[in-house]
């Protein structure tokens, strides 16, 4: 098996060959970031939806609470029970929601930081 050989250093391949290399691991940064963006992405639409749900079921528990209301006041406190309990889980899942993507870091952060610092090396410019 032969290797495949490295440029001599300071040549134009040499430069060539880093700059490949570069490119490559920062493309590679980027596609993983895209991923943790997707499934970060999905998360977050699974919650909504079941937040979506639960406030559905909500109201109709809170319409069958104000049609349940009858001298058998077992049943409607039961029912008024269970709908302040999936209103509750909810909101909280909304708020959860809204959380998460306050504290999320900015899409391809780290992509955006490294290529700086490689346009920094590159322009010959000292870091802040």
């Amino acid at each position: 098996m032969a290797d495949t050989p490295r440029p001599r250093s300071g040549s134009l391949a040499s430069l060539l060959h880093g700059l490949g290399a570069l490119l490559s691991s920062r493309a590679e940064l980027a596609r993983l970031e895209w991923q943790e963006q997707q499934e970060r992405l999905l998360l977050q639409t699974m919650l909504a939806g079941l937040a979506v749900v639960l406030l559905l079921a909500a109201l109709v528990a809170l319409l069958l609470f104000v049609a349940l209301v009858t001298p058998a006041a077992w049943r409607a406190t039961v029912m008024g029970v269970l709908a302040l309990l999936l209103a509750g889980s909810g909101i909280g899942l909304l708020l959860a929601l809204r959380r998460r993507a306050e504290r999320a870091p900015a899409a391809f952060a780290c992509t955006l930081q490294e290529l700086r610092k490689d346009w920094q090396a590159l322009s010959g410019k000292e870091q802040p």
